[in-house]
């Protein structure tokens, strides 16, 4: 089976907006400035700096929901090299952020989910471009699964970007 004919189904089934983003310009100053710490940060003032990266980094890979089965390989394989700089990019922010105790246990489960994403978005990119199919469905399969474990890392934590995809 080609990898084109997957396409649709990682722009569907990979939501690197999962709330797993940031972009590489603007938020990386806002993110770095604000980053809490845990003894002096309350868990509204960590939510709101980590979603701010979050909301960035969802609109920086936005174009990963440009793909179709009408996307050419190499088109498809640009995207998802580009969405994997800026993943890599939102997940090195996310990581330095220091959560409140109330939020580092789930925090700790999400970061370390997005960090196993990284090299499965980098994967697909690299199966687009060789044509290898399985290791695009095995790597697509894996970031699913992962992307679903962050969400549900964050799920009812009061975040409105990271783990929403929005």
């Amino acid at each position: 089976m080609s990898p084109r004919l997957f396409l649709v189904l990682l722009a569907a089934a990979v939501p690197f907006a999962a709330g797993a983003c940031g972009s590489s310009s603007s938020s990386s100053s806002a993110a770095h400035s604000t980053t809490p710490s845990a003894s002096s940060t309350s868990a509204s003032a960590f939510i709101a700096s980590a979603d701010a990266v979050c909301k960035a980094g969802n609109a920086a890979l936005a174009p990963i929901k440009t793909l179709s089965s009408s996307t050419t390989n190499t088109a498809a394989q640009q995207i998802l090299q580009n969405a994997s700089g800026a993943f890599t990019v939102a997940v090195d922010q996310l990581a330095a952020l220091t959560p409140p105790p109330s939020l580092a246990g789930s925090w700790g489960t999400y970061v370390s989910d997005l960090k196993q994403e990284e090299t499965d978005i980098s994967g697909m990119a690299d199966a687009i471009g060789a044509g290898d199919s399985a290791s695009l469905t095995r790597d697509l399969n894996q970031a699913h699964q992962l992307t679903l474990q962050a969400k549900q890392a964050l799920a009812g934590k009061g975040f409105s970007h990271c783990g929403t995809g929005t």
